[in-house]
């Protein structure tokens, strides 16, 4: 396989700006998920212990 003119480094850069863009999206949403039942958690064993 040879190199093309059209494979440059500005188009490499690109694609990995976006895939990292992508991968911090995700990271996020995971988070935020984790924080969410984790919060979720304890708000359910504080009425089970107050009750």
């Amino acid at each position: 396989m040879s190199t093309s003119p059209q494979f440059t480094e500005a188009s490499t850069t690109e694609v990995s700006q976006t895939y990292r863009t992508i991968a911090v999206v995700l990271a996020l949403i995971v988070i935020m998920g984790l924080g969410y039942g984790l919060v979720d958690t304890a708000i359910k064993a504080g009425a089970l212990f107050t009750e």
